[in-house]
């Protein structure tokens, strides 16, 4: 099995003095022999795997530096599921992610610390802002683009690509 692609979904949400992100991450994978397929029809072991897929986010999670202004935070794996792309062929995992930090007067940032990697595979991530907000900066090694009206951030990255350990994407409001 080979990881053959990647999305993630963040969403922005302001708290009393706080902002909270809640991250919808899918990893998709070739499976030549089907195999993954099989756990469908074996509860346990499909149990076992997703409980074991769950773990090793949340391992790789915790690797990470994850600053909302400047304050450390952990993201937590609050949910994962394996599933088919139509084929036995196409599985992929789903996590639902979430972390949160202190919000602040004017520009507020997410900073994201990793290891250096050339990536294995294409990916991409959306963040969306709610009205009244709009990104003001990004630093990211992979290509970006801001919505016109500011609330939208894609961000994609191609196989092969080296991806440098730090990201950096602010907002403010309008």
């Amino acid at each position: 099995m080979r990881p053959v692609y990647a999305q993630g979904y963040y969403f922005l949400i302001p708290l009393k003095n706080s902002w909270r992100v809640h991250e919808v991450v899918n990893y998709y994978y070739y499976d030549e022999e089907g195999e993954m397929s099989e756990l469908l029809h074996k509860p346990s072991e499909y149990e076992e795997e997703v409980y074991r897929a769950w773990e090793v986010m949340q391992e790789e999670l915790e690797k990470e530096e994850v600053m909302i202004n400047g304050v450390k935070t952990v993201p937590k794996v609050n949910w994962a599921s394996l599933n088919f792309l139509a084929f036995a062929e196409l599985p992929y995992y789903t996590f639902l992610i979430e972390f949160e930090g202190p919000s602040r007067e004017g520009t507020n940032c997410f900073e994201n610390r990793f290891e250096d990697w050339v990536a294995e595979y294409d990916y991409e991530a959306f963040w969306y802002l709610p009205p009244g907000y709009r990104f003001s900066e990004v630093q990211t090694s992979c290509e970006y683009e801001v919505s016109e009206d500011g609330r939208a951030l894609g961000i994609w990255c191609r196989k092969g690509e080296e991806v440098r350990g730090y990201e950096r994407i602010c907002w403010r409001s309008t």
